[in-house]
């Protein structure tokens, strides 16, 4: 019932939003790397998830910009630290084009010989669009700002996506300039430190036996704790 509500509640908000990192730890898990973790510096690359089911993800990413023009900023989700063989979720604006959410791949530049060596991403037969359900595209005081709640299985199904929701991934986000065509080579890019499994709010810290085989705390918004706060007991 609650996916065929979200179903029937598609559109896309272009407005004033940001990047709210209050919440992290709390009630969406986040991936906010601060230099000098990223090549050639950050960039306000910011990105928060929740994944409300096994078929849906919650998600928002940020980056800083001087202009909505030609610019993107992308998270990838890879089985290993390197750029290739991933799907990616972009939030993007192709030359002449509006900000808008777009799936793609990287191919690995090692094994494809189309691409000279080196990882390059490539557009998809379709970019997924139907697959966004409540999208907002934003450019407001420098920040560009995309979120929406992707239909996991959908776009799985579709062949357009390689995700699931009980594996671990490493996030590799970019930012860089686009083309009429797609994504050029990165300014800026960054890898999480180690993989992730996206159930988990707080990275590293198991919350799917919470409530089975041990008592958990999770800190909540609002609730005076610090943020990423968890503790369990049993």
């Amino acid at each position: 019932m609650l996916l065929a509500a979200l179903l029937t509640s598609i559109f896309v908000y272009v407005g004033r939003a940001a990047f709210n990192d209050s919440a992290c730890g709390r009630t969406k898990g986040c991936f906010l790397p601060a230099d000098p973790e990223c090549y050639q510096g950050c960039n306000g690359m910011r990105f928060s998830w929740l994944l409300l089911s096994e078929h849906l993800l919650e998600f928002e990413m940020t980056v800083d910009a001087d202009s909505v023009d030609g610019v993107y900023v992308a998270v990838g989700f890879s089985s290993d630290d390197l750029m290739g063989d991933e799907s990616v979720i972009e939030c993007s604006a192709l030359q002449g084009l509006p900000l808008s959410l777009k799936l793609s791949y990287n191919v690995n530049g090692t094994t494809d010989p189309t691409t000279d060596g080196e990882p390059t991403n490539w557009r998809l037969p379709s970019a997924g669009s139907e697959f966004f359900i409540n999208s907002t595209t934003s450019f407001a005081d420098g920040s560009v700002y995309c979120a929406a709640t992707l239909n996991v299985s959908g776009a799985t199904d579709a062949g357009l996506l390689r995700f699931d929701p009980a594996r671990f991934y490493y996030l590799l986000m970019a930012n860089g300039p686009t083309d009429s065509e797609g994504l050029l080579h990165h300014n800026h890019d960054v890898t999480s430190s180690k993989p992730m499994n996206l159930s988990n709010i707080v990275p590293g810290f198991d919350t799917g036996s919470c409530g089975i085989l041990k008592g958990c705390f999770l800190g909540m918004e609002n609730d005076y704790t610090p943020n990423g706060v968890a503790v369990s007991y049993r």
